[in-house]
């Protein structure tokens, strides 16, 4: 099943919210998610970009280029520098 934009969009924002929730209720207020945000949009380009291409693989080079700009945007907003 492929998902349009929109759903996209909203099940990843869902996958965060319930993902935040459970952290906090654990481990307690999240006050500053950039270096991880940073970390995980830097580990799915790695882990998911030799895919691409792969028949039956959702991921397309529009997605992967998607995920290194919210790298970029991320490591930004926590000082770092994503490149490095």
């Amino acid at each position: 099943m492929q998902l349009s934009a929109e759903q996209a969009i909203e099940t990843r924002a869902a996958f965060r919210r319930g993902w935040a929730s459970g952290y906090r209720e654990i481990a307690g207020p999240l006050p500053n998610l950039a270096p991880f945000l940073t970390w995980a949009a830097a580990t799915l380009e790695r882990d998911l970009g030799h895919k691409i291409g792969q028949p039956g693989f959702w991921l397309t080079p529009d997605d992967l280029h998607d995920m290194h700009k919210q790298q970029l945007r991320w490591g930004k907003r926590a000082g770092l520098d994503p490149e490095s």
